[in-house]
């Protein structure tokens, strides 16, 4: 059959064909057909509108229909042919070429991965859009080619791809580190004192650099979590110090877990001996020899039982310190209810009342309430005529009327305190002293977040003071019928003498768990050697070196304030509390320099800061609210917290020691009473407050913000980070705007995402960004790894209260780490282009994967 060719221009069709197709079908002469130019034209309406040919946005489009689109070509030009018939040949056979060659080989390969779900996560999405991306390209030169035997040089373009998020100005504005600019109150001496350390950091690692005004901050948290964190966290940075970019980290701030491999950085990196600042993380962080340990994390891998190391001594040590404090906390009490007894004897020995107590209690109820009833109608007609009164009178009320109910519930009790000790029982004791723990198990058996746990909780955390006058009353019931100065009452006086000068020397902080816990984490990531010699604990102030290779660390712990008396607090019970280098303190409490508090608490230093920090067990945990069970933690001795000196008591006194003894804090534990101005403070987890140790880094208005979120968070509901985000925009008026769609959990456990960036809009003219980094699995992790994880099917989100790392659970997570390190630096995100700094970084990030939470997809 003869071929109609078309009367048009083909002095471009020999070269473009050269370009794309093999040599038979470049040596052939046919030129298009009318039927050609037909076909073409509809294949290329088809190529303009199908998302397989658009190169799109990161988180735009949909892969799977991008690959459905490719398939689909098939069909298409299937029926293109046989519309066309034997005149359509030229066009058939350059169609065939494309599909067989080059597009038969993708859509193949990962239709089967398709079916399977392997599209589903980023790192093989990733992988399809580089094969996409290069068939796109192929696509594309092919359009031109049928767009030209179509209309010869009339052909229409392709439109141009869809614009990536943009980041306007943001990245080009500065954010400069001012003391006007910081949120919240920050005392300017703090303020410069950062400023100076951060500069000097700078200015050694970029001797050129701008050494004057400090801008665009740039921050690195690591969230609370226990080992885990701590090991998930060295992964990730791991990757950042391979790129070489950890040198542009300013901040380091911690909480909790994410403390432990901090301590680990400011203790390894800082070196005050050394003359210049070589690259210290390199050393402490890799070997020289590429794929084996350095002996730091050698260290850490052989320490990750870092509890248990030292055998059964240790453990007997643990045990032992745990049963001296349970018995201080004891005597403390018995003290209290001895002397208590002796000044009711000395009632007695006066005829103020007799031995029948209840007669007294009976009598002070009866005439309080008589005397609220009586005058409570003129003390309300008088204070309506004076005004300034009103308060006043209203606590007076008040106080009057909780103290009478008191004081009749305290008759009751008492009353059948009686009857239970005149009966004999000793069953019925037994049960007394034993009620505590059968309501406190009851409780959580029931479930905590139920009323009725709520309800036993509460009943639970009554009935230590309950206990209390059981006991007080049992005591004054065994001296009640000798005489006042009989030998027996001389030697318990004589007791309690020697018990109450003893107690006055006890520092309530040695005898508590947290000295063994200290210690522990101490050895595993704070102590290393030089020179063959063990480098002892730095003290906080110690890390103010002139060779810096670590960047400023913040670790952030919980300030518990139950009966704080300011506002502010928003039923937190809690205040954000910070130990650096160069001052620890509040905003409610004040900031005192760190050196001058370490020579008032001597034992104050950086293992004592990181396991504050981590105190996740505590008689007061902030948020989490368990005051009901204050009283019994602190007396079983349950207390990983510190009780640090007040710095707004301490700041501008002279300096002296001054140390918490029982009398001067276990008794505000006992009760709850802890405010900004007591003498003593009561400190514990910072993730009992904000478990992302992101929130300093927005006082401080970091433009750059990297935080790796390792806690336990199974279903990943993300607590943490919303917490952080309703904070800021309550404290900071600071607005956090991210996308987490792509790290929600999916089927078998996967999310689609390692991570996801979001903006900081901390005012109109100020914008930060802040790269969420989430312990997370999407399927293509080293195989070791998901080996890991089916056998342990809650990985990586094993329970914080294991502390007692297998080499092999060590590796997974440090691996896991490492893998989403890596994921940060993928090509598919930050080009192939070499990454200068932190800011090219998480401008490439922005720019290839950033999606508005309110505007849903491009």
């Amino acid at each position: 059959m003869s071929e109609e060719t078309v009367a048009l221009d083909w002095s471009k069709w020999d070269e473009m064909k050269t370009k794309l197709l093999p040599t038979s079908l470049e040596e052939d002469s046919r030129k298009p057909t009318t039927a050609d130019q037909k076909a073409a034209w509809k294949l290329c309406i088809e190529l303009r509108t199908r998302i397989s040919t658009q190169e799109l946005h990161f988180r735009s489009g949909d892969d799977e229909t991008a690959l459905t689109s490719l398939y689909n070509l098939f069909g298409i030009v299937r029926e293109l042919t046989k519309e066309g018939g034997a005149e359509c040949k030229l066009f058939a056979d350059i169609a065939i070429h494309l599909l067989n060659i080059h597009i038969r080989p993708v859509t193949a390969r990962w239709h089967k991965k398709l079916l399977d779900g392997h599209l589903s996560n980023d790192d093989e999405r990733r992988s399809f859009r580089k094969e996409l991306n290069e068939v796109q390209t192929k696509v594309k030169d092919f359009y031109e080619l049928f767009a030209y035997m179509a209309s010869g040089d009339s052909n229409p373009p392709i439109e141009s791809p869809l614009p990536a998020a943009s980041t306007g100005n943001t990245f080009r504005n500065r954010i400069v580190f001012e003391q006007k600019g910081c949120t919240k109150k920050m005392p300017t001496d703090v303020f410069d004192a950062e400023h100076i350390e951060i500069l000097k950091r700078r200015s050694a690692f970029k001797p050129h650099g701008n050494d004057k005004k400090l801008e665009n901050l740039v921050g690195l948290a690591c969230s609370g979590g226990g080992i885990r964190s701590a090991t998930v966290s060295l992964g990730v940075v791991q990757q950042i110090q391979k790129r070489k970019l950890f040198k542009d980290i300013d901040y380091l701030s911690t909480v909790s877990g994410g403390g432990y491999f901090g301590s680990f950085l400011s203790a390894h990196l800082n070196r005050p001996n050394d003359s210049s600042v070589p690259d210290y993380a390199e050393q402490a962080l890799f070997s020289e020899i590429d794929g084996v340990d350095s002996p730091a994390i050698r260290k850490l891998r052989d320490h990750s039982n870092y509890l248990l190391i030292g055998g059964m001594l240790s453990r007997m040590r643990m045990l032992a310190l745990w049963l001296y404090g349970l018995l201080v906390n004891s005597l403390c009490l018995l003290a209290v209810l001895l002397g208590t007894v002796f000044l009711f004897r000395i009632g007695e020995k006066a005829g103020i009342f007799n031995k029948d107590l209840s007669g007294f209690y009976e009598t002070i109820t009866l005439t309080l309430l008589a005397l609220l009833f009586f005058t409570y109608p003129f003390i309300r007609a008088w204070r309506e005529t004076r005004p300034p009164w009103n308060k006043v009178f209203e606590w007076t009320s008040v106080f009057a009327l909780a103290l009478t109910l008191g004081l009749m519930i305290f008759y009751v009790v008492q009353s059948s305190i009686l009857n239970i000790l005149n009966s004999g029982d000793k069953r019925v004791v037994f049960f007394v002293f034993s009620l505590p723990i059968v309501l406190g198990a009851a409780a959580f058996l029931t479930g905590l977040s139920k009323p009725g746990g709520r309800i036993l909780l509460m009943a639970a955390g009554w009935s230590g003071p309950l206990l209390l006058l059981f006991g007080f009353q049992l005591l004054y019931s065994e001296f009640a019928n000798g005489s006042f100065l009989d030998l027996k009452m001389l030697m318990v006086f004589l007791f309690l003498v020697v018990l109450v000068l003893w107690l006055s020397v006890v520092n309530i902080n040695d005898i508590s768990p947290h000295r063994y816990y200290r210690n522990r984490l101490a050895e595993c990531y704070i102590h290393h050697h030089e020179n063959n010699e063990r480098c002892p604990v730095p003290k906080l102030s110690d890390l103010r070196t002139e060779n810096k290779a670590a960047p400023y660390h913040l670790i952030n712990v919980a300030l518990n304030l139950p009966t704080a008396g300011k506002s502010g607090l928003r039923g937190r019970d809690a205040e954000f509390f910070t130990f650096s280098q160069d001052y620890c303190g509040s905003e409610k409490t004040g900031y005192c320099e760190t050196s001058k508090m370490e020579k008032i608490d001597p034992s104050l230093d950086l293992a004592t800061a990181t396991a504050t920090s981590g105190a996740a067990v505590s008689n007061f945990m902030g948020e989490l609210k368990f005051n009901a069970l204050s009283f019994w933690l602190t007396l079983l001795n349950v207390r990983l917290g510190y009780v640090l000196p007040n710095p707004g008591r301490f700041v501008d006194k002279p300096e002296r020691k001054s140390k918490p003894n029982p009398y001067s804090v276990l008794w505000r534990e006992f009760r709850g009473n802890f405010d900004e101005t007591s003498k003593f403070i009561n400190l514990s987890d910072g993730g009992h407050l904000e478990n992302l140790g992101v929130y300093e880094l927005l006082r401080r208005r970091c433009k750059f913000i990297i935080a790796i979120d390792a806690e336990a968070d199974k279903e990943h509901g993300f607590g943490s980070l919303m917490k952080l985000i309703r904070f800021a925009k309550i404290d900071f008026g600071i607005d956090i705007e991210i996308n987490l769609s792509d790290l929600v959990i999916r089927d078998k456990g996967f999310t689609n995402a390692h991570f996801s960036i979001g903006k900081i809009s901390y005012d109109d003219n100020n914008v930060g960004f802040l790269l969420y980094v989430k312990s997370s699995l999407t399927g293509n992790e080293p195989s070791y790894v998901l080996d890991y994880k089916k056998e342990n099917s809650s990985f990586p989100h094993e329970s914080t209260a294991d502390q007692f790392f297998s080499e092999s659970q060590f590796e997974a997570y440090r691996a896991l780490g490492d893998h989403i390190g890596k994921d940060l630096f993928h090509a598919e995100f930050v080009g192939t282009d070499e990454l200068n700094s932190i800011e090219d970084l998480m401008e490439r990030i922005f720019e290839n994967t950033f999606e508005s939470p309110y505007e849903g997809s491009i």
